[in-house]
């Protein structure tokens, strides 16, 4: 069926704001369940037959599937029993890292349980990212105040690490987990701002950007003596 431009444009602005419904229609394919009875009240479903077994036509038309077809993730906190889950995908994230496929100019820090232990005693908070149960990442949080200036002279959340599986890139999981953590630092209603760091050589800034980063200050660096000088990038985002 040949579609007109018109008609084209009536069918993906009705997905507009439409992200919650697209997740529950993936949770439900994911469990095996009729995913269309999350279509209801959606414009232009009597153009497409109906199964028998389906509460509404199957009609995805329009959709942006790639960028919000995706599980609910939620945060859990994270114990001393899930060290070494952690330790296994930041390496795997700074593994894959890096648009040389598992190459990279700069020396990877080789991250084991013994180091993730050691952070836990330091304050550093872990949680990890879950979809149907199953971890696809992780998100580790300090409470810092080296850049309180940045923060109206408060400590701040600092994301010290947002890591997710190779096999979850580019689907916009990163930016869910990002979102879940962002609604519990304003339940928690500890810290008014977030920060974070970033290499600006990863060509990451307008992606931190679309979610409501700022670029605040940006330092010369070279870690450790003899690896290349990149850019650091300090960024924040207030919360409250």
């Amino acid at each position: 069926m040949l579609l007109d431009r018109k008609k084209i444009e009536a069918l993906q602005k009705r997905w507009e704001g439409q992200e919650n419904r697209l997740q529950k229609v993936a949770d439900a394919i994911m469990k095996g369940e009729d995913w269309t009875a999350y279509l209801d009240g959606l414009p232009y479903l009597d153009e497409v037959p109906k199964l028998d077994c389906d509460k509404n036509p199957r009609d995805l038309r329009g959709a942006n599937l790639r960028r919000y077809l995706m599980p609910t993730t939620t945060l859990e906190a994270a114990t001393v029993a899930d060290i070494a889950g952690i330790a296994y995908i930041m390496r795997e994230s700074n593994r894959n890292n890096t648009p040389l496929r598992g190459v990279s100019p700069f020396p990877l820090p080789l991250i084991n349980a013994d180091d993730i232990g050691l952070m836990m005693e330091k304050g550093s908070r872990f949680f990890l990212a879950l979809q149907l149960g199953k971890v696809i990442g992780i998100v580790q949080v300090d409470s810092a105040s080296e850049f309180k200036h940045l923060a109206e002279e408060k400590p701040y959340y600092e994301i010290s690490n947002l890591s997710v599986l190779p096999a979850y890139r580019h689907l916009g999981v990163a930016r869910s987990v990002l979102h879940e953590f962002e609604k519990l630092a304003r339940s928690e209603a500890k810290h008014g701002f977030i920060l974070l760091r970033t290499v600006m050589e990863h060509g990451l800034l307008s992606y931190w950007e679309r979610a409501g980063y700022h670029l605040c200050e940006v330092y010369q660096k070279q870690q450790p003596k003899g690896a290349p000088a990149f850019m650091e990038a300090i960024m924040t985002k207030k919360i409250s």
